[in-house]
């Protein structure tokens, strides 16, 4: 069975749980995203939602943010206003993330957001009713049933593990000395796009990494 969405809206007007109100985006699409809202005349949030601090030069890089504001402001008629310029995790909806990440069998429904017109996770239980599966078969089906979503989906999957490839890497060589720090005190510090951090230190050759990165498939 093919996904289509039905325009139900449901996506774009409720973020997360509890704990995670927001639609996490990175740094080019929030000025994306607020270039367009400043155009339309439109309010628009943002928050920082995956940071760390160096405590060498007393930074937090942000490397995911998240947009605050719900129901999302473009969406119109229960349809997007911006859909040529939506973000990597609205185009890859519903998937949340691709075999490629999950070692062994330890995917199925987490693999999933919640879509009320298709029946996600009773459609992958149907359709691998046994317990062993391979990647390359988890991912043939999610291309063949999902698309773009699934392209959109290894795009995301992509981006996210190069930075943390990046902040591991530079973490390991002592370059930077890494803390969490909660929310409530970010403010006591400079913040900075993680993109920003890298040139701040000078690390050139990552920047144009992650760059290119943006665009693979």
């Amino acid at each position: 069975m093919k996904f289509e969405c039905q325009c139900c809206g449901r996506c774009c007007k409720n973020f997360g749980d509890e704990n995670h109100k927001y639609l996490p985006i990175f740094k080019w699409e929030v000025k994306t995203y607020q270039k367009i809202a400043d155009e339309r005349k439109i309010k628009i949030s943002f928050k920082p939602v995956q940071y760390l601090l160096d405590e060498k030069s007393k930074i937090v890089f942000v490397y995911l943010y998240g947009m605050t504001t719900e129901p999302c402001p473009f969406l119109k008629d229960n349809k997007c206003s911006i859909y040529e310029d939506r973000a990597i995790i609205c185009r890859q909806f519903p998937l949340l993330w691709t075999a490629k990440l999950h070692i062994g069998n330890n995917f199925g429904a987490s693999c999933f957001s919640d879509c009320p017109k298709f029946n996600c996770k009773e459609e992958f239980d149907n359709h691998f009713p046994f317990k062993e599966i391979s990647k390359e078969e988890i991912d043939n089906y999610l291309k063949e049933t999902y698309g773009n979503c699934f392209d959109s989906a290894v795009l995301s999957n992509t981006i996210g593990r190069k930075i943390l490839d990046v902040i591991k890497k530079h973490d390991l060589a002592g370059d930077f000395k890494l803390k969490k720090v909660e929310e409530k005190d970010l403010e006591k510090y400079k913040q900075m796009s993680f993109v920003e951090f890298l040139k701040f230190n000078g690390f050139e050759e990552d920047v144009e990494e992650l760059e290119r990165r943006k665009f693979e498939k």
